[in-house]
């Protein structure tokens, strides 16, 4: 978006004028919830938009468990939505996301599959963008982050790059007709890993130390997962965004600008982001054309 358009927009954006919804909903477990939480209708509504957020965030959780007992969540749902049956199969969205999460690399990537078919059964959601959430590996005492994130492809489901792969591309194949994106928080995280490493800031010498235990990422780490987040759903690089003051006051200028830096690269250098634009339509010409 050029500056003259954003200007536009944002001056919508506070009048209330031309503010276009955004419906979208959210499938996966805490890893997916770092993402989300910090604040994601704030970003859509800088633009001019007015996200209409759903999620069903089951802790811990592989996604076949989610997908086979939808009953069952942590966080509590969104009303009309509901859990994710309610909302995939009631109601028309302009994007989904769903994280898969250390259960069988069979049995995930068959929950994926089923959760899409039937989110499009009978011809619902045609439009809609579905994006397979990119996570992260578990915190290793042994090994560096790196090493973590390539290792070979296993029977079990874990946050590599070669399970991921597989499972973008197997979905995908599944459903030829649908509209596939790629949210690469974990692609982010080894980007930043290689930096630090080579050049550390203060507090930050690899990506271990985005970690606040085992699995669960620190605020620093949570700006990179919701930035990256935000960045895939908008079309827009991480430095033009407007986030929560919250999130982003407790870090440093330079951490900011490398997580927004390593967001951009890695989107920019991986097809299956296939980021999305923020309906704009008060402003087609300047904003689509």
């Amino acid at each position: 978006m050029g500056p003259c358009c954003a200007a536009v927009a944002l001056a919508m954006a506070s009048s209330g004028i031309g503010r276009a919804e955004v419906p979208g909903f959210h499938v996966g477990n805490s890893l997916t919830w770092s993402a989300v939480s910090p604040g994601l209708p704030t970003v859509i509504e800088a633009l001019g938009g007015e996200l209409s957020v759903g999620y069903h965030i089951r802790c811990g959780s592989p996604l076949e468990n989610i997908v086979a007992e939808p009953s069952v969540f942590c966080v509590p749902t969104v009303a009309p939505y509901g859990n994710w049956h309610n909302a995939l199969t009631l109601h028309e969205w302009d994007y989904v996301t769903f994280q898969t999460h250390a259960g069988m690399v069979a049995s995930e990537i068959q929950a994926a599959i089923n959760l899409v078919a039937t989110a499009t059964a009978g011809g619902r959601n045609s439009q809609t963008r579905f994006f397979v959430y990119s996570a992260w590996p578990t915190r290793s005492d042994t090994q560096p982050y790196r090493e973590a994130r390539t290792q070979p492809l296993t029977s079990i489901a874990f946050n590599t790059e070669a399970y991921l792969g597989k499972l973008y591309s197997d979905v995908v194949a599944a459903h030829p007709a649908v509209d596939f994106g790629y949210i690469p928080v974990g692609e982010v995280l080894l980007r930043l890993d290689d930096v630090l490493r080579a050049n550390p800031l203060p507090g930050f010498t690899s990506a271990w130390d985005l970690y606040g235990d085992s699995l669960h990422l620190t605020a620093a780490g949570r700006y990179v997962a919701h930035a990256n987040l935000a960045a895939a759903l908008t079309s827009e690089e991480p430095k033009d965004l407007v986030f929560s003051s919250a999130l982003v006051a407790p870090l440093s200028p330079a951490f900011v600008a490398l997580a927004n830096d390593s967001s951009t690269a890695v989107i920019d250098a991986d097809p299956r982001v296939n980021a999305m634009l923020v309906p704009e339509p008060s402003l087609p010409a300047c904003i689509l054309g």
